[in-house]
């Protein structure tokens, strides 16, 4: 104490330079500590975002109906994760000579299904040739509503004995960060 009472200039020099180098370390811890917020808050977003996205799946068949080309296919839809909104089914079909067809199932209020349910979607159609191959494209939103995804369903060729597709979701409109793909497998 008595070092202090004699010497204040000393005290006031140390002092003077100690304030700017404290806060220079008090903006350093700042920054650390704003990026490690903005770090967990991009977590938590990540985390929320992935437990609202519905992930569908698809069962698709495409049978001819007795000795007539009439073709009857049936989707059924489920969706796992959390309940989704559909606004569009479609069905793309390629014959043997490589022309195509494309059916359509619009829902204009759109349809809810809930984890766990599923929607039996089927059509007609009269071709001439054999079906080569197919796949199914789905257009959907969240119950919120705010993002809209597309995902296509491709049966896969297996080996006897297994079953299964190939199943790719893309965001097609919400947050910028949530512009990316995902690839799925499920096996049947």
């Amino acid at each position: 104490m008595r070092w202090i009472a004699e010497h204040p200039d000393e005290l006031q020099a140390l002092s003077s330079i100690a304030l700017p180098l404290l806060t220079f370390v008090l903006i350093i811890l700042t920054g650390i500590y704003a990026r490690a917020n903005w770090r967990t808050m991009r977590l938590v977003e990540a985390d929320i975002r992935f437990r609202t996205q519905p992930i569908p799946s698809a069962d698709i068949t495409v049978a001819g109906m007795g000795m007539r080309t009439d073709l009857l296919f049936i989707v059924v839809i489920s969706t796992a994760n959390a309940p989704l909104r559909l606004e569009n089914v479609s069905i793309f079909l390629t014959f043997a000579d490589d022309s195509t067809h494309k059916h359509s199932f619009t829902f204009e209020d759109y349809r809810t299904i809930p984890v766990g349910d599923s929607v039996d979607l089927r059509g007609r159609y009269a071709a001439t040739q054999s079906v080569k191959k197919y796949h199914t494209t789905i257009t959907y939103r969240d119950l919120g509503g705010s993002i809209r995804y597309i995902t296509t369903v491709v049966p896969a060729p297996f080996p006897p004995g297994e079953s299964g597709e190939t199943i790719t979701t893309k965001v097609v409109h919400g947050p910028p960060l949530m512009s990316r793909a995902i690839s799925l497998f499920r096996g049947t």
